[in-house]
């Protein structure tokens, strides 16, 4: 029977596509129905209201042209074609009515089914209020795709909306740019990683580096109350990863303030974990942008995305008697990666100046809390 195929090859819910057949058979005109489609689809409200096996899509088509159609949902349409040839015993009739007096129409085989994937459009929030802005991206399938405005009348991955001029700057800076073209074309599971591992990753690290884990000793002492328990490692569910973040969260806190959680009166600088040349340094510049009380896995992804960021920073700090390079965290996958593109940018008292704007505006803005009017 006759196979079909899209132009563009990448369908987008409500743009029109061309379908293309091709002959397998002798025929010279297709069907095409639907007999599965997304929820919420017009297709699928047919199915439903009839209570049909399949619905007609096109109703008749000659196979060398190509008819226009376009799909309302995103999703999964599950679609046959049936090949037929028109025409191919002689026909005349002998009085008006008469069955020989129409073309004969056979069809050939039987129907060829194909799973048509009509990209859905995903958001997602960056940074932390009030600077936030909506990472716009569509799936196909099992990856993320891109799209040009050329072939399919709009660009993606992309950052859609800013909450703020700061954010505008962030979103525009070249870090982030960067971060945004490296979703271009990959798998979903690629792109986000298992965030159990990440956390672990994190984990594990930190617990090294407050304890000064040979090679290296960074710490005028060793910072063992501030240590996170292995309860919290292979946090697998939303639940427990709010928990595991919540623990990151104040351990982190603590131990780049100088905080003994054992000490009389646990404030910054009860311990003396970064001391140089006897003086109790803090540091603020690693501080988190993230301060946790998240409840939603996405909320969770800046979390995340922040402590990779931040801990980077600390490990290799002045506040330390020597820089530690030996646990290092393994390289964020993608998105947590434009997650902490975005809140170094939010972080910076020097942002990056975005092609084509003033280098006093985004210094003003970012520095001054001045908004464009």
């Amino acid at each position: 029977m006759a196979t079909l195929a899209t132009v563009p090859e990448l369908a987008l819910p409500g743009k029109t596509l061309q379908l293309v057949f091709t002959a397998e058979a002798s025929g010279n005109f297709v069907k095409v129905w639907c007999t599965s489609a997304p929820r919420g689809s017009k297709l699928r409200k047919q199915l439903d209201d009839t209570h049909a096996e399949r619905v007609l899509v096109i109703s008749e088509s000659d196979i060398s042209k190509r008819p226009e159609y376009s799909f309302d949902k995103g999703g999964v349409y599950v679609l046959q074609v049936e090949e037929f040839q028109k025409g191919a015993a002689a026909y005349g009739g002998r009085y008006r009515g008469d069955p020989d007096g129409y073309q004969t129409e056979d069809r050939l085989a039987t129907p060829t089914t194909s799973s048509l994937w009509v990209a859905t459009l995903l958001e997602t929030e960056l940074g932390v209020a009030p600077n936030t802005a909506t990472l716009q991206l569509y799936v196909s399938n099992d990856s993320i795709v891109q799209t040009t405005v050329a072939t399919h009348g709009v660009a993606s991955p992309m950052i859609a909306k800013t909450a703020t001029d700061k954010a505008r700057n962030a979103a525009d800076a070249a870090p982030v740019q960067a971060a945004i073209a490296t979703l271009d074309d990959i798998a979903a599971a690629t792109a986000i990683g298992a965030l159990s591992t990440i956390v672990d990753d994190w984990i594990d690290n930190f617990n090294n580096h407050l304890q000064d884990i040979a090679p290296e000793v960074s710490h005028f002492q060793s910072d063992f109350g501030n240590l996170i328990g292995v309860a919290y490692r292979g946090a697998t569910t939303l639940q427990a990863l709010v928990r595991t973040l919540g623990e990151c969260v104040k351990c982190f806190g603590n131990h780049i303030t100088n905080i003994d959680p054992a000490a009389s009166k646990p404030v910054p600088g009860s311990g003396n974990y970064h001391q140089v040349s006897g003086i109790i340094l803090s540091d603020w510049t690693s501080a988190l942008l993230a301060s946790g009380g998240q409840s939603t896995i996405g909320a969770c992804c800046v979390v995340i995305a922040d402590l990779h960021r931040c801990f980077e920073a600390h490990r290799v700090s002045a506040v330390h008697v020597a820089p530690d390079t030996t646990h290092v965290l393994a390289d964020l996958p993608a998105i947590l990666a434009l997650h902490a593109a975005f809140l170094a940018e939010l972080s910076s008292l020097s942002p990056t100046t975005p092609d084509n704007e003033h280098s006093a505006k985004v210094l003003l803005v970012g520095s001054g809390g001045f908004k464009e009017v």
